[in-house]
């Protein structure tokens, strides 16, 4: 099975995975980097709220904790990336 998103460690060297299939879909749309944004943003939120009607309350504020602490590591992660990369220099796609 093709991975959702594979991390960095996972078989898949560079971290192709179901998500790169959905970038190329807004991308062959005209969508733009912050419309791709929104949408996974919207689709974390909607997920949310379907785990809270079929799993109940506590597994989506565990699922919504677990995603805010993932999120909130990046950050560090993040900042190194940016610190050991040129950044500005690629063209708008």
């Amino acid at each position: 099975m093709f991975p959702a998103a594979p991390g960095q460690g996972d078989d898949e060297r560079i971290g192709i995975g179901m998500w790169s299939l959905m970038h190329a879909v807004f991308v062959q749309c005209g969508y733009d980097w912050h419309d791709e944004t929104d949408a996974c943003l919207r689709a974390m939120q909607t997920r949310l709220k379907s785990i809270a009607r079929y799993r109940g309350e506590a597994a989506a504020q565990d699922e919504y904790e677990r995603i805010r602490d993932v999120w909130d590591a990046h950050e560090a992660e993040l900042n190194d990336w940016i610190a050991s990369n040129l950044t500005g220099v690629s063209p708008e796609p």
